[in-house]
């Protein structure tokens, strides 16, 4: 599925280059010389660590969610 999107077709973009894709994780691994699995648990820790104020980034915090967008500027 587009892994981001919800609709657990793992390789199918729909047309859209902004969803994430198991081809973009699989390159992502590779680029890390890391397995897929590690490279997904990665990216759930970092996501927990922002949820939880541990982390920051530049492009989302988690009071967006509500707020329904990027910060400005993006």
């Amino acid at each position: 599925m587009c892994l981001s999107c919800g609709c657990y077709e793992p390789d199918d973009a729909h047309g859209e280059k902004r969803y994430i894709t198991m081809a973009h994780l699989v390159d992502a691994a590779a680029a890390d010389n890391a397995t897929v699995e590690q490279a997904w648990q990665n990216m759930v820790n970092t996501m927990n660590g922002v949820l939880a104020g541990k982390l920051k980034s530049k492009a989302w915090a988690p009071a967006q969610a509500a707020a329904g967008g990027p910060k400005k500027g993006r």
